[in-house]
């Protein structure tokens, strides 16, 4: 099932990824650079949001947990160590199955699975989402 998202509803989900939970012209700036810094990391569901979309949402406010700096960095951190973990299990796996004879891998055009995600898929305690975005400022949600 898809949902269509408007940018105030991604970034009312985005206050979940960067821990600020109400979005001031203070800091605008800072709510727009960690979604870069999660971009970097591999998140790219809010690719589509800039910094003048965040500054004509100030005032928005959500329920999401505040994060300090450390508690942002270290979450992203742990994220990409946990990313990096299954990057590492499917490698030697890979290994494992050319030692008894199977040369066959995964494609990498293959749809995620708790299994096998893609490289830019987010992994967030356990799960694995991918948003993607749409014309007119609409996120689907897969």
């Amino acid at each position: 099932m898809t949902q269509e998202r408007t940018t105030k509803e991604a970034l009312e989900h985005a206050t979940l990824f960067v821990g600020i939970n109400k979005i001031s012209k203070k800091n605008a700036r800072l709510f727009n650079k960690r979604l870069k810094i999660l971009k970097f990391a591999g998140l790219h569901i809010f690719d589509g949001i800039k910094l003048t979309d965040i500054q004509e949402h100030i005032g928005l406010s959500t329920d999401a947990k505040k994060m300090t700096p450390s508690e942002f960095k270290s979450i992203v951190w742990q994220s990409m160590e946990e990313g990096a973990e299954i990057l590492v299990k499917e490698e030697d796996q890979e290994e494992e199955g050319k030692e008894e004879g199977n040369t066959t891998s995964t494609p990498t055009d293959e749809e995620p699975t708790d299994d096998n995600p893609k490289n830019s898929d987010w992994l967030l305690q356990g799960k694995y989402l991918e948003i993607k975005s749409e014309p007119n400022n609409t996120y689907s949600i897969l």
